[in-house]
């Protein structure tokens, strides 16, 4: 016998699809660590409906009631979730971003998803002929484990660093987004081959940059649900639902290290060395 749901989101029973919908397979992936859970279900469409939206509807909340059941499984009560729709079909993944469950849920991943199709001009047919991919991310936030390693903007001691100087990002923030200021510029730094004066001028806010890391972080931080002005951040907490964030969207490719200021590998109250490992 199946425990009962979470009565977030009413069920949509899989027989009600069937005649439009083939589920091709899924896959489910949980980090008890981070009370974090990622469900993709794989589905193509065998029939057109004479209401898409209405189908793409039901496809969503069948795959936020499979979510969601998989935590209650694990005694998870998420209050977080993030979709992303992959397709050949598609020029690139459309994301929503983790956002707070709430009733209309549902709602907004659709609404993200036909305004990205009309962006694009195309219609509701754009993931007819072709298997596509439903990837939920939910996140429990409650019980996490928050510890160590904080950001913020404060002084800190000359650090004698075992390494050269100018293989370094120094970031100098005036808030309390350094955790973020370092992710965010060290992601730049590893994905775009800039030349050192472009990516100076990105991380010192100069010229046709301004403000661009800046907002850069602001849009991170809002995606990933970390709220603005905290008077601490802990990479604990950040760091894994930002990885988790790049990987969805590039498929895998990150990792991220941290380490404190003697170069051990740990998470530390002070200034921190974060790598990024392609």
């Amino acid at each position: 016998m199946q425990p009962t749901p979470p009565k977030k989101i009413k069920i949509t029973p899989t027989e009600s699809l069937d005649f439009y919908v083939k589920k091709l397979g899924h896959e489910t992936k949980f980090t008890q660590k981070f009370n974090l859970l990622k469900l993709s279900t794989k589905f193509i469409i065998t029939n057109v409906s004479n209401n898409p939206e209405g189908l793409l509807g039901s496809i969503f909340e069948y795959c936020i009631d499979q979510s969601l059941l998989e935590n209650h499984e694990r005694q998870m009560e998420p209050d977080q979730l993030g979709c992303i729709i992959s397709s050949q079909n598609l020029d690139s993944d459309i994301w929503i971003p983790v956002r707070e469950i709430t009733s209309n849920t549902i709602d907004s991943i659709l609404n993200q998803f036909l305004k990205v199709a009309q962006s694009k001009k195309q219609d509701n047919g754009m993931l007819w002929g072709a298997p596509f991919l439903v990837s939920i991310t939910t996140i429990q936030r409650d019980g996490l484990n928050s510890r160590t390693v904080h950001g913020s903007g404060r002084e800190l001691q000359t650090i004698h660093h075992r390494i050269n100087e100018q293989n370094l990002i120094k970031i100098r923030n005036t808030d309390t987004y350094c955790l973020f200021h370092a992710l965010m510029a060290t992601f730049v730094h590893a994905i775009f081959s800039w030349p050192r004066w472009k990516f100076y001028d990105y991380l010192h806010s100069r010229r046709g940059m301004k403000q661009l890391l800046e907002n850069d972080v602001l849009e991170l931080m809002e995606e990933i649900g970390a709220e603005f002005n905290q008077e601490v951040y802990c990479a604990e907490e950040w760091v894994p639902r930002v990885v988790d964030l790049w990987n969805t969207v590039n498929r895998g490719w990150f990792k991220v290290y941290i380490f404190g200021d003697l170069g051990e590998n740990l998470f530390i109250n002070t200034g921190l060395i974060i790598l990024i490992s392609l």
